[in-house]
């Protein structure tokens, strides 16, 4: 990809900071894998070079500098953290491992730096320093910098960052797995609203929605997890494919699939039952002709590459509703969860709810469902998946809250009680359900039953505070 390439698509976009941003980073690749394959002396890294400056005059507020910063996967630049664009997710790979190898932080560049300092920058961060640590890396790399005397372009270390990043989002887990929850719930709701009027179904705003549910996954699992025991909220269509990307998505990054992969799972979970199920043999031909319609207008804003036709190919397999079992891994995945979050959702008082044991044994049963899929999800939600809210035998109501740090008594976790009037205040006491009362030989607490969160919970945000 050129960096004329990138700087063109920064024009496409106007001042949205964010395709500014992309733009720089593009036009950052582009310059470094010419200078790199053809020398910076040549023709063609001359012309990635005077792009990357057209970048940076674009993205630069006031005439100021232009600031990246990293942090693994994620970057941001002057600020505003910038959604990875699969069409160049080679350019994000490569700029941010390289900034993490040499211990760098952030890249400070001004848009009217000469060429020869940019020259500097891009053979600085393909050197490898050979410090034990981020620090001494940095060291090196900036040296680097000072002895090529490079004024309008600088590096910094990563403690630059943590510092940014505090202030980029969200610090509380129970927070940020809310909004990544909700935001998915709201974006599943205006899919299933646009697949009944043949409207737009923006599956770009779908896949930035499922990569801030990895974000949050990866950085903490069990607060995301504890968000999709929600059920019925507003209907049940938004909450069970917001349920079933969270799990999909939780699967795929336990077997170890690469963050593009998973995105990809969990915009098919986005999907999957945006099309209404149908039971009659009439009414399956009627969505496999809407999987189609969905198909024709998800592929040409995705982009006929791998990612996209992975999406379109996963919405149409699962819409076929033939057997899961012998169908590709990612429709297995979303076929197993999206099964999961159905038992375990009450669908009336004919149809109530199954345990997630109950339901996850349904599964293992059946040979219409990946046995290995099953063991994974089952091993994710455990016999009382946090977040799930209880009845305990001594008449008091909890949430779970953990894992039972007791290999042997997997059924039995660490639970908050909640107070009878209901009002959070302060940290909730936390017990453990294991712990034994020898005097009366049983156990102090067990679960009775399950409940289902609107019995509990006068609104989602008071089941965000009690975790």
């Amino acid at each position: 990809m050129s960096g004329a390439g990138a700087a063109g698509r920064a024009g496409d976009g106007g001042s949205d900071p964010g395709v500014l941003g992309r733009a720089v980073v593009q036009a950052l690749f582009a310059a470094s894998r010419l200078g790199a394959m053809w020398g910076f002396d040549s023709k063609l890294t001359v012309d990635a070079l005077s792009a990357l400056t057209t970048a940076l005059q674009a993205a630069s507020q006031s005439g100021g500098d232009v600031t990246l910063r990293f942090a693994g996967e994620q970057v941001w630049c002057n600020d505003v953290r910038l959604r990875v664009d699969f069409a160049g997710f080679m350019a994000y790979r490569h700029v941010s491992e390289r900034a993490t190898r040499c211990g760098v932080g952030e890249i400070r560049m001004s848009p009217s730096a000469p060429r020869k300092e940019f020259v500097a920058l891009l053979q600085a961060l393909e050197s490898r320093p050979e410090g034990e640590n981020d620090e001494d890396r940095y060291d090196q790399t900036s040296s680097l910098l000072r002895r090529a005397a490079a004024n309008c372009v600088s590096v910094g270390p990563t403690v630059v960052l943590e510092e940014k990043q505090a202030k980029a989002g969200p610090q509380d887990a129970r927070q940020a797995a809310a909004q990544a929850w909700f935001r998915a719930a709201f974006h599943a709701q205006r899919t299933i609203e646009a697949a009944a009027s043949d409207g737009k179904l923006a599956p770009r705003r779908l896949r930035r929605a499922v990569h801030e549910l990895i974000d949050v996954l990866q950085r903490d699992e069990p607060a995301m997890l504890a968000l999709a025991q929600l059920r019925n909220f507003r209907g049940f269509g938004p909450t069970h494919l917001a349920n079933t990307a969270v799990l999909a998505c939780a699967v795929a990054l336990r077997i170890g699939l690469d963050r593009r992969e998973a995105a990809d799972l969990g915009v098919v979970a986005l999907l999957h039952d945006a099309i209404p199920p149908g039971r009659e043999p009439a009414a399956d031909e009627v969505r496999r002709g809407r999987a189609d319609r969905t198909a024709r207008r998800v592929l040409p804003e995705l982009g006929f590459n791998d990612s996209g036709m992975r999406c379109v190919l996963g919405v149409g397999a699962h819409a076929a509703c033939g057997d899961a079992a012998a169908a590709p891994l990612l429709v297995r995945i979303v076929s197993a969860c999206c099964h999961a979050d159905t038992l375990t959702t009450p669908a009336g008082a004919d149809l109530p709810a199954l345990s997630v044991t109950q339901a996850l044994d349904r599964l293992a049963a059946s040979a219409a469902f990946d046995a290995d899929v099953v063991a994974v999800l089952r091993g994710i939600l455990g016999t009382y998946p946090i977040g799930s809210a209880v009845e305990l035998d001594t008449g008091e109501r909890a949430v779970v809250c953990g894992r039972n740090p007791h290999f042997d008594q997997p059924a039995r976790p660490v639970v908050r009680i909640l107070p009878d009037d209901g009002q959070l205040a302060g940290d909730l006491p936390a017990v453990d359900l294991s712990q034994w009362d020898r005097e009366q030989n049983r156990f102090v607490r067990s679960i009775a039953r399950t409940l289902q969160h609107h019995e509990v919970f006068a609104d989602p945000q008071t089941f965000v505070d009690s975790l």
